[in-house]
């Protein structure tokens, strides 16, 4: 994981020195957090991007993982756009807690139908349908 997190670094160097921005996506980005030095390293990483002209997108099935790590709470801290979908619960409470949520935008992710839920840009909730018929 740490050689593949330096390769892309190189390449957010490379391509900002051609004015390239570098679009990353990361799924089951909690993987990152499962080792302390990981962990640490991603958190540095992940904020990094933006100061290379990058764009990292993490994807994660179950928030909970984030959530519980302090690694995880702060980058979910500092997104500008967070795209939440149907929570369990206890997720639910504490993407509450982190975000201050209301009890209106809580209950949209506790009962959010399959492709809808809560989009977080800035500090802005907006409730979204992205159901395709």
């Amino acid at each position: 994981m740490t050689m593949i997190v330096d390769a892309i670094r190189n390449r957010l160097v490379v391509n900002r020195s051609f004015g390239k921005p570098t679009y990353i996506k990361i799924d089951e980005v909690g993987r990152f957090l499962n080792d302390m030095y990981l962990s640490r390293l991603f958190e540095s990483f992940y904020a990094e991007v933006r100061k290379f002209g990058g764009y990292i997108t993490g994807i994660v099935q179950n928030v909970n993982k984030l959530l519980h790590s302090e690694a995880g709470r702060n980058m979910l801290s500092n997104s500008e756009i967070v795209v939440m979908l149907r929570q369990s619960q206890i997720d639910a409470a504490d993407l509450k807690e982190l975000y201050e949520l209301s009890k209106i935008q809580t209950d949209k992710l506790l009962t959010a139908e399959e492709g809808c839920g809560l989009f977080k840009c800035g500090n802005q909730f907006i409730n979204f349908d992205g159901r395709i018929e």
